[in-house]
């Protein structure tokens, strides 16, 4: 898929750490940059790790977010604000 937009990656990030109890993955943005990204509720930790050729993959935990909302915000946040993210379950 298409990588998340460089310029709102925390924003990206901090939107799904309120819905999950965990969050744990790997996150590639539009600048090449890829991040190895860590949370337990609010609680975030990311750093920047060897691109290569990683993609985005991301689990959240969490029952506020089901993988299709995750993919809605993903979407969102990485094709320059089409529409707003789904809020479905």
């Amino acid at each position: 898929g298409k990588p998340l937009h460089s310029d709102h990656f925390d924003e990206f990030i901090r939107q799904i750490a309120s819905k999950s109890y965990r969050i744990k993955g790997i996150v590639r943005v539009s600048s090449g940059e890829c991040y190895s990204v860590q949370a337990v509720f609010n609680e975030i930790q990311y750093m920047e790790i060897e691109s290569s050729d990683r993609q985005t993959e991301l689990i959240a935990i969490g029952r506020e977010i089901s993988a299709k909302e995750l993919k809605n915000i993903y979407r969102y946040f990485s094709t320059g604000f089409p529409a707003a993210p789904s809020v479905e379950g």
